[in-house]
């Protein structure tokens, strides 16, 4: 009954669905991580040329699509999850090639153990239409608490494409261009269905045959040119002319498409031509041999217009370099290659935690850091790669005067994110992946309440500064500038909270009063000061301060967060096998010396998301736990400021 009344709604609204919602689509794996590896090809070449023909599908379907990545690069699981998240997306959908240790086949898809009753839906349709779209096994919807499907606040699906290792079935699918493209229309006609739409027709026939061009063009194509070789640029499918007729066919999306042909001792030839939806299209291509002459010009080049626009998540040309960063004041200039690699381009004004300033670390710390130095003055590339090394490695060295966890307890238990403490460490407000719901618990009193059932209020809520309202953010775009959506703590509303954004995401870059980041940057948070403010990139996490314009490197981490009084930084840091996340710790900076990064909690089990208070009593911390919310309180080390 539910999926038919859902149906109905989005049936008398049809046109308007798919304009008003961001889908993420997230390419398994990636750069050091390759996934799957089998018969000769690797998983995150094959998931990310499949997503990229879903993106164009699902845009020209009238949505608006956001990708982890386009190219060859790695991006954490948390990095994955927060960027859908600090996009407002709609729904999740991760594609990923599987492996076994035996010869297997078949398709499967997943979604998480406790996925809502939408989540379950989305599975099921994809898996439905991918199993009628490719003759494999049906292994069947399943189920795991893959971390792009648990910490993501959206219906989310993890697609098993086909086994890579299994080469006389499986991988003659995932390898081949036209079936590739058929995976995506299936995904796109899946999420059409679960949306309750009925997928119009979207393909139609481009056609023609090769010949041997007289000077007449079409006008005599008497002369056909078997075993010709045509490609479809834009999908790169290919077809050879038949040995009959040299005639040749593709099944494609409608659009405009360039197709080329090409035969030894003939030139290349370029054809472009529009296919419609349930139509047939000829582009027959006439060929002229290497010595003739041609009366139009000269036939392009093998590869002309063949060339990677570099596209990044937002859709825009991804530049070498990030020339919207501050070049002045001492500021450190971080851009992003076409394979998501960092690149310092200021070596002098690095900041970051490897402990190279003699007068805040020991003189042993300042030692280590002098191949570093070397390195900057024999190659400026090599920096960043070895600047997070050497932050990693000092946040985990031990420190004497490390801080101290005190009064330690849980106060809830399941499957719950993104634990927001409040200024005064009183309450905590949590959220469940799929709920819609934010809860609030009591951490000195009883108090478990749901507060508020919106999609999307559960992406970190914000609290008063006085711990006694929250707003809630946008669910289709939570860092937009729109004013957020106060409630106290009955859950009763009292209507926008008053402004303080100074920070707003459009697309995937965050904007700091109107100056834009890095070119991929997300999730950002904002100090109670206005004086810093923290933000996510593919490559890590990075901290602004605002009076200077100086951007410090903090290495890898995610869920940054600002203690209330504007003093600490806390954030989680993560390493993952691809699925999920195999170990975690909690990790601090001291504003008064934002280049140190200091570890705060590394215990058994999985600590992540933290928030810090700054009340009367002192520091507060809550994060989660394996399974649980943990508050304690924190006794930091006394630093003295630079």
């Amino acid at each position: 009954m539910h999926r038919i009344l859902t149906g109905l709604a989005l049936a008398l609204v049809a046109p308007s669905v798919a304009a008003a919602q961001t889908i993420c689509v997230d390419p398994g794996h990636g750069g050091a991580d390759p996934g799957a590896v089998g018969c000769g090809h690797e998983e995150e070449d094959i998931v990310v040329d499949v997503s990229l023909r879903l993106r164009t599908l699902l845009q020209g379907a009238g949505f608006n699509v956001v990708m982890t990545r386009t190219n060859d690069s790695a991006v954490s699981l948390n990095g994955r999850a927060n960027l859908a998240n600090s996009q407002g997306a709609a729904r999740f959908m991760s594609i990923h090639a599987n492996s076994a240790g035996v010869v297997a086949t078949g398709i499967e898809t997943f979604c998480s153990n406790n996925a809502s009753a939408n989540s379950v839906d989305l599975r099921d349709e994809i898996q439905s239409a991918m199993i009628s779209t490719w003759p494999l096994s049906n292994r069947g919807g399943k189920t795991a608490n893959f971390t792009v499907l648990t910490a993501t606040n959206m219906p989310a699906t993890l697609s098993e494409l086909g086994f890579i290792n299994n080469c006389n079935v499986d991988v003659r699918y995932l390898t081949d261009p036209n079936e590739r493209q058929r995976a995506a229309q299936a995904h796109l006609n899946a999420l059409l269905r679960h949306l309750g739409q009925n997928p119009m027709p979207t393909t139609g026939v481009l056609t023609g045959v090769i010949y041997r061009d007289t000077g007449a063009g079409v006008g005599d194509t008497s002369m056909r040119l078997p075993g010709a070789t045509i490609t479809v640029q834009e999908t790169g499918a290919t077809d050879a002319a038949s040995a009959e007729s040299g005639a040749w066919r593709f099944d494609l999306p409608a659009g405009s498409y360039t197709v080329r042909a090409e035969l030894a001792g003939y030139g290349v030839t370029a054809r472009t031509c529009e296919v419609r939806s349930g139509d047939t299209t000829w582009c027959s291509i006439g060929l002229f041999p290497d010595s003739a002459p041609r009366d139009g010009g000269v036939a392009p080049p093998p590869d002309a217009g063949f060339v990677d626009s570099g596209v990044v998540d937002a859709g825009e040309p991804k530049p070498a370099m990030d020339a919207s960063l501050p070049k002045d004041g001492g500021s450190i200039r971080v851009g992003f290659r076409d394979g998501g690699e960092p690149v310092l381009l200021e070596a002098k004004d690095v900041e970051s935690g490897c402990g190279c300033n003699a007068t805040e670390r020991s003189g042993a710390s300042a030692l280590w850091c002098l191949p570093l130095l070397l390195l900057v003055a024999l190659r400026r590339r090599a920096l960043v790669v070895v600047a997070l090394l050497a932050l990693t490695a000092n946040a985990r060295a031990a420190e004497p005067d490390a801080p101290k966890l005190e009064d330690r307890r849980s106060v809830l238990r399941g499957d719950y994110l993104d634990p927001v403490i409040a200024p005064d460490g009183a309450h905590v407000l949590v959220t469940a992946p799929g709920r819609a719901v934010v809860i609030a618990v009591g951490v000195d009193e009883p108090l478990e309440r749901v507060l508020v059932e919106q999609a999307g209020a559960g992406y970190r809520p914000e609290w008063s500064r006085d711990g006694r309202r929250f707003g809630i953010r946008s669910a289709a775009r939570p860092f937009s500038g729109e004013p957020l959506m106060q409630y106290d703590l009955l859950g009763t509303y009292h209507g926008p909270q008053p402004e303080r954004a100074r920070v707003t995401q459009e697309d995937a870059r965050v904007h700091v009063d109107g100056v834009a980041m890095h070119a991929v940057s997300f999730a950002p948070a904002i100090d109670p000061t206005g004086a810093f403010v923290a933000y996510e990139t593919p490559t890590g996490l990075f901290l602004y301060r605002v009076a200077d314009e100086r951007h410090f490197a903090l290495g890898r981490g995610a869920a940054a967060s600002f203690s209330g009084d504007g003093r600490f930084l806390v954030f989680e840091r993560t390493t993952d096998d691809g699925h999920t996340i195999v170990s975690s710790g909690l990790y601090y900076v001291d504003l008064a010396a934002p280049g140190a990064v200091h570890l705060l909690v590394d215990e058994a089990g999985l600590e992540r998301t933290p928030t810090i208070s700054a009340g009367e009593g002192g520091y507060r911390i809550a994060y989660r736990h394996d399974d649980r919310i943990v508050v304690a309180t924190v006794r930091f080390p006394v630093r003295s400021a630079r």
